[in-house]
């Protein structure tokens, strides 16, 4: 003997009843608590009974119950009936479409065709003594701005040097060629840079110490236009307003 089990398995679409009803089942089902406090039934007839509540799963349980496998189930025998119709009417002569014709029309006259090969013009590139030209314009441009400044100095300004000239530029000295910036601009037109002497500046700049870069900062800032920092300048070497300053 087993007493009776408290939960048994229902489906979770299953009806619920009537809400009077309920209570009557309720009202019913506590009556017979009471008159039956420890009810005991037999083994077969539990599983007998638990097999009966225990409904099976089935295809159409499941439709009748879920509203997705209701539409599921509509949109496969919609397919599943409606393809072959339009198959068979895709069939059916008056449903046809025509093909459009295919082809192509020859020319009257053939084109003309030339053999000849044609010559793209390329742009030429700028000759050198263009560029040098175009170089020797900006450096005296920047000379003639240094000179209209070491005028606008006054008083301020470093003096003309009374010292000749270097024979030789590629011997000169960064003091010496301080020196001719300042000359040149003091005169009342600039002058062409020679090639000895720009050489001769760029080469003396790899290997500037402290002093010497002061006194080729002009002349970097005209062969090239790097700016000098405002900070590191000197009066010695510089003056105010230069246009090779920078305020960097």
């Amino acid at each position: 003997m087993t007493h009776f089990p408290h939960d048994l398995p229902q489906h979770s679409g299953a009806e619920r009843v009537e809400e009077t009803e309920q209570r009557e089942l309720l009202a019913l089902a506590e009556e017979l608590r009471e008159a039956c406090p420890d009810p005991a039934v037999d083994a077969e007839f539990a599983d007998a009974v638990r097999a009966r509540m225990a409904r099976p799963w089935t295809v159409w349980r499941t439709i009748e119950h879920s509203r997705l496998a209701r539409t599921a189930a509509t949109m496969m025998v919609i397919v599943v009936g409606v393809a072959p119709l339009v198959a068979l009417a895709r069939m059916l002569p008056w449903f046809r479409e025509d093909r459009p014709p295919i082809g192509f029309i020859l020319p009257r006259n053939a084109p003309e065709i030339s053999d000849q090969q044609v010559d793209v013009p390329r742009p030429l590139p700028p000759a050198e003594s263009l560029l040098a030209t175009a170089d020797a314009t900006v450096q005296r441009d920047r000379l003639t701005r240094a000179a209209t400044s070491w005028r606008e100095a006054g008083p301020a300004a470093p003096a003309v040097p009374t010292v000749s000239r270097p024979a030789r530029w590629e011997s000169a000295s960064a003091e010496e060629l301080w020196q001719e910036f300042v000359r040149r601009c003091a005169q009342p037109e600039a002058e062409p840079v020679p090639a000895e002497l720009a050489a001769r500046a760029l080469r003396l700049a790899w290997q500037a110490d402290e002093a010497e870069r002061l006194a080729l900062a002009p002349w970097l800032w005209v062969l090239g236009g790097d700016p000098f920092s405002l900070r590191e300048a000197r009066a010695s070497h510089a003056w105010a307003g230069a246009p090779w300053l920078s305020g960097r």
